[in-house]
């Protein structure tokens, strides 16, 4: 039997109104908003399985705090901005970083080009002005162009490389990761052959940049790459596929393999955990000296397949989003661990 319901500014049903009593939150419009809103936030697939988590403890915290001032709900307010900032903040800045540095590797390029050009035009005047036959100028320019256009073709490419990788760990970044799925996908429905994804983020992260700083940080991504880098190239010497690894955003890597499927991709995945797990990480200052070392990092790896049956506009979203939600279990299992996306189905 429900209890009477007392007045109340916020239109609810009677059910919810009681059950938002039971919880202390006041009968108002703007905490009843506020609770209901963060409440219907999980079921929203645009967010990722580690904003619902921060969420979710955000509003539990509010239910055992009971704290429900006006202070209190500016806090709230704005951690709930945070939560739903952060990824974006994160990508936005690595794409800055990337575009600064690619912009000056171009205008560095530019200005060796310009060179070029000017050596060009200055031989050819004073040849001409020292009365050389016309026909042998002309057939030297002719050299001269083609061993610049070859040259500036070389440049082009490198800069395309330099587009589509990590300027910090030189594995592939976000947006190469993003065309080699696209086809991976592709060619797993064509072949009628599986795909399989792993995510991988580095354990609390965060609280090892607070206690050694970025730069350290840097260091640590960088040798989580070359890890990467060792274990995908041994395992891939074994198995006909290509497989694309790419730091993905931040702390956290990817790896597409066309062609596996989950148990093996499973496979390479724990390889990379212990591989990870073993190494002890060694601090150098800027010079280059160790200043500290034996200090273990872990990763935490979710698993996901992607069937041939699938189609592929859907395909790389409901792969993301099944590698993501094995990474989160990972993560909630108490991280340093492989969770298929398969294992937690059932």
């Amino acid at each position: 039997m429900l209890q009477a319901r007392e007045h109340c500014d916020f239109s609810c049903n009677e059910k919810m109104c009681v059950t938002l009593d039971k919880a202390g939150v006041p009968r108002d419009n703007k905490w009843r908003s506020l609770v209901m809103y963060m409440r219907g936030l999980s079921y929203h697939d645009y967010l990722s399985h580690q904003q619902k988590g921060q969420l979710q403890s955000l509003l539990t915290k509010l239910f055992i705090e009971k704290q429900f001032t006006d202070d209190k709900f500016a806090e709230v307010m704005n951690q709930n901005e945070k939560i739903f900032s952060a990824p974006y903040i994160k990508k936005i800045n690595l794409t800055l970083n990337e575009s600064q540095k690619l912009l000056q590797e171009f205008q560095s390029t530019l200005r060796y080009r310009r060179g070029d050009i000017k050596d060009l035009e200055s031989s050819t005047a004073n040849a001409l002005a020292m009365g050389q036959d016309p026909d042998k100028v002309i057939a030297s320019l002719r050299v001269a162009f083609r061993d610049i256009i070859k040259t500036m073709d070389q440049d082009a490419a490198r800069l395309d490389q330099l587009c589509r990788t990590d300027s910090l760990t030189s594995l592939y970044n976000r947006r190469a990761f993003d065309e080699f799925m696209g086809v991976a996908i592709e060619k797993s429905i064509q072949r009628s052959q599986p795909v399989s994804l792993i995510f991988m983020d580095i354990d609390k992260f965060k609280i090892f940049n607070d206690t050694y700083g970025h730069q350290v940080g840097d260091q640590a991504l960088v040798a989580v790459a070359k890890i990467l880098k060792h274990c995908v190239h041994d395992y891939g010497a074994n198995i006909p596929a290509e497989i694309y690894s790419a730091r993905f955003g931040g702390e956290e890597f990817a790896i597409i393999i066309p062609g596996l499927e989950e148990e093996k991709a499973s496979f390479l995945a724990e390889i990379i955990r212990k591989s990870v797990e073993n190494y002890n990480f060694l601090i150098r200052n800027e010079k280059g000296d160790i200043v500290q070392k034996g200090i273990k990092i872990t990763i935490s790896l979710g698993v996901a397949t992607l069937q041939d049956e699938q189609c592929p506009s859907s395909g790389a979203k409901s792969l993301l989003n099944h590698a993501d939600l094995a990474l989160y279990h990972a993560k909630d299992r108490g991280r340093n661990t492989v969770v298929r996306f398969k294992d937690i189905q059932s």
